[in-house]
């Protein structure tokens, strides 16, 4: 598959899979190389499903992967995927399909495994879009016969729990704590939004992966912010900052006209600053009242500007300084069990807030 550029649009990772099925022989799709829109982020996951003989039906030849996906796409993947796990050799008749408006084998079998259900009327509605919360519910009735996943209904990781519908809960809780979906920077799930179609190629190259079915794609590390306009980064940047308690004189301005890009992040997960790739920011008390915050893994320092963030609970302040000619960023005075994040700063208007404990 020959690659466009492409925008750069947020990737998710979910999980699925299962059973046996009857009559009909099994036709593995090949993929036919095209030229695509596709996301950076997004073609190893594609280069390495395309190899393997994953990306089926509707999917092989589209010209754009940054379409929404639909549920008949989202069925053919994950049916695909159970069958090379599974290595089934038949399908079920089209005659078989209990739908209305589809006789599309491999929806069939779906349905047949109970990974995907109907509406009412008796249709499937396969050209409809997919919200993030139906794709967990299909991912975790997969995945749970494969794998026989943990279940939990514990979905408190996202500040968006309440609009996570009650009967999609278990599965968004049961995924994300397998790993097996994640959230947005910002800390929310956004459970009605649509899946793209690279997203859940990508996903399912995830299952693929730790099924050992193909080698677990390497993708780049993405943009200090990524699927957000401008205006959508000034206007999180401006509601993150008013979540802090500040007292006294040490508030951060909020130069909100000039923030191009902010990213929220939790401690551990790599981000770029300046084209140096942080993994971990480690604080620690030197010289009694020194802290340094330093780059875990390549040892080297960042052209960047550093805040910190203390509070017990009941004050909070901002702390900043330049960074020292060996990387490091030096405060005095701070008790390192207080700091509560790191907000990072290249002076071209981009930001990442490093969130600690």
């Amino acid at each position: 598959m020959k690659f466009n550029k492409s925008k750069i649009v947020l990737a998710t990772i979910i999980a699925m899979s299962p059973f046996l099925m009857a009559s009909s022989s099994l036709e593995v799709a090949t993929v036919y190389a095209q030229s695509a829109v596709i996301a950076e982020w997004a073609k190893p996951s594609v280069t390495a499903m395309e190899k393997a003989n994953l990306i089926p039906g509707a999917l092989k030849d589209d010209a754009d992967l940054t379409k929404n996906v639909s549920r008949e796409e989202f069925a053919e993947l994950i049916t695909t995927y159970y069958n090379a796990v599974e290595k089934q050799t038949s399908i079920p008749s089209p005659s078989e399909s209990k739908f209305t408006d589809t006789k599309n084998p491999l929806i069939v079998m779906a349905n047949k495994l109970g990974i995907v259900g109907g509406y009412p009327d008796g249709s499937f509605k396969p050209y409809n879009n997919i919200t993030r919360q139906e794709i967990a519910v299909m991912a975790n009735q997969a995945e749970k016969q494969l794998t026989n996943i943990g279940q939990t209904k514990n979905v408190d990781k996202f500040s968006d729990k309440a609009k996570i519908a009650d009967w999609a809960k278990e599965s968004v809780g049961s995924l994300s704590n397998a790993g097996g979906i994640g959230g947005y920077p910002d800390g929310t799930f956004k459970p009605t939004n649509n899946m793209t179609k690279q997203e859940a190629i990508a996903l399912v190259s995830n299952l693929a992966a730790k099924a050992g079915l193909i080698a677990k794609p390497t993708a780049p590390t993405p943009p200090p912010v990524v699927g957000q306009t401008k205006a959508e980064a000034q206007a999180l940047y401006k509601a993150t900052m008013d979540g802090f308690l500040v007292t006294g004189a040490t508030k951060i301005p909020y130069a909100v006209d000039k923030i191009n890009s902010f990213r929220i992040v939790e401690n551990g997960t790599p981000f770029e600053m300046n084209g140096v790739k942080i993994t971990k920011v480690n604080i620690e008390e030197k010289s009694g009242t020194n802290m340094t915050i330093t780059q875990e893994g390549t040892g080297k320092s960042v052209s960047a500007y550093a805040y910190i963030y203390s509070t017990d609970g009941s004050y909070g302040n901002w702390k900043d300084a330049e960074r020292g000619s060996t990387g490091h960023w030096w405060y005095r005075a701070v008790d390192p069990t207080t700091v509560k994040a790191v907000l990072f700063t290249d002076g071209s208007g981009n930001r990442v807030l490093v969130k600690l404990n």
